[in-house]
């Protein structure tokens, strides 16, 4: 079993950076301005000696908030602690105990939860001192850190895992927990701030995991949930609002919007939601053209539908928006209400089905057999005076799907035929949903190499 640790603190004592160090990479948003955390972002962590735990990091906690954001960011800190087998309360050793960290302390006893009371921001001895004014919150001693330089790191998680593994509920060093959830496919939902994304997440989730909120920009980071659907586990990736650069003013905005688009590089799959009342914009296409260049599987949902004016035809609304979204016109375009839960199990069976396209593998005789077909009914075109001729074809690479063509005359493959072969390939193997990459070689050349391609195209 691997057990689950939650980091909870008000805004600003170094959460987010506790969580990186832990964790081993750079993946909550780290600024040095209160409240950039809202949503909670969890990790499974491999300690050096082999032991995985369970990181959740929280946003800033504020009892007792009345406005919408903190009061979110109270209940998801709330759920965290409550499926928590341990929680480290964290605390900014270079200031006084305040008001509010009394008050969390007093939450967090009444929470019957293992809690370490942690003093952050201890970059030395003569910070030590300091520190101690903690232990008038109640707790029996008060453990500090530097979770910035490291220090005392290591010894406060080697005290929680023992502890843990002396009440049983710690993973044994070596064991193979998690592997599974480590393998599922990840599929990134994204799009322009509103659309929809954090709803859809929480209704296929089945938990308010996301805050939702009218409010644009309300999700900051990339947050990452496990579910099954179909009897399949998968890995959700909700992500920030993708505005054009000439509108994000704010850095924590810029490194939302990175991290958006490293989601869809780390992902298999790329949910591209936009709101179905407003139309599909200029920005949408970019997007778009990110998870086509990324190589990744797609499925483009148009939310909101329900708030569609009666009379719409939904086959020209398909068909026109396949022809403004040019890059990724071979991605399933569904229709829904993630608010009102329609179209979602449509929507999780085609993601299902795009990505076992994306890594489908097709015999080498039947595809012979499609390019054979390809120039009978559509012959290349000639280049310095011959005939361009494609010999053989195979498969040598999936997710996604790529194919090596030998022709006499690699360079004389026109951008329209490259085209018509992508087409002809996708229609005759069904494979909707996933870019696909066609390498032209030299009829003589060898087995195909990824980094030296004659001539590559991809749709």
């Amino acid at each position: 079993m691997i057990p689950c640790i939650a980091i909870v603190g008000r805004p600003n004592c170094g959460k987010s950076t506790l969580f990186n160090r832990l964790i081993g990479r750079r993946k909550a948003i780290v600024e040095d301005m209160p409240g950039v955390t809202r949503d909670r972002n969890e990790g499974v962590a491999r300690w050096k000696d082999g032991r995985m735990f369970r990181l959740v990091d929280t946003g800033g906690y504020e009892p007792g908030a009345r406005d919408f954001l903190p009061a979110e960011v109270h209940r998801q800190v709330e759920s965290a602690v409550k499926q928590a087998h341990v929680v480290i309360f964290l605390l900014d050793g270079q200031s006084e105990p305040l008001p509010l960290d009394a008050s969390m302390a007093r939450i967090l006893r009444r929470a019957h939860k293992h809690v370490y009371c942690v003093a952050n921001k201890v970059d030395g001895e003569s910070h030590e001192l300091d520190a101690m004014a903690f232990h008038r919150l109640g707790f029996d001693e008060v453990h500090t850190i530097s979770a910035l330089h490291g220090r005392g790191v290591d010894d406060l998680i080697n005290l929680i895992l023992d502890n843990l593994e002396k009440s049983g509920q710690a993973s044994a060093p070596g064991e193979d927990a998690g592997e599974a959830e480590q393998g599922a496919p990840r599929i990134a939902v994204v799009g322009k701030p509103n659309a929809g994304k954090s709803t859809l997440v929480n209704q296929l989730a089945g938990a308010s995991r996301m805050i939702v909120s009218d409010i644009p920009g309300t999700t900051r980071d990339a947050v990452e949930i496990p579910f099954s659907s179909g009897g399949r586990e998968y890995i959700l990736v909700d992500t920030a609002g993708i505005r054009r650069k000439r509108s994000i003013k704010e850095s924590v905005e810029v490194f939302s919007v990175q991290r958006a688009f490293q989601a869809i590089e780390y992902a298999d799959a790329a949910i591209l939601m936009f709101d179905a009342t407003q139309g599909l914009t200029d920005q949408d296409e970019h997007i778009a053209g990110r998870i086509h260049e990324a190589g990744k599987a797609a499925v483009v949902f148009a939310n909101k539908w329900d708030a569609m004016p009666e009379g719409v035809n939904e086959k020209h609304f398909i068909a026109d928006t396949k022809r403004k979204l040019k890059f990724l016109d071979y991605a399933p375009v569904l229709r829904g209400s993630a608010q009102q839960k329609k179209g979602l199990r449509t929507l999780m069976k085609e993601m299902g089905r795009v990505l076992e396209n994306r890594s489908r593998v097709i015999q080498t005789s039947e595809l012979n057999k499609v390019i054979e077909l390809i120039q009978q009914q559509h012959p290349p075109s000639f280049y310095k005076d011959r005939r361009v001729k494609l010999y053989f074809a195979a498969q040598v690479g999936v997710n996604p799907p790529v194919f090596q063509i030998k022709t006499n005359y690699p360079k004389g493959v026109h951008f329209s035929y490259e085209r018509y072969v992508i087409n002809a390939i996708r229609k005759q193997f069904g494979l909707d949903g996933t870019p696909i990459k066609v390498v032209f070689k030299p009829k003589n050349a060898p087995r195909y190499q990824a980094d030296n391609p004659e001539r590559t195209a991809i749709g």
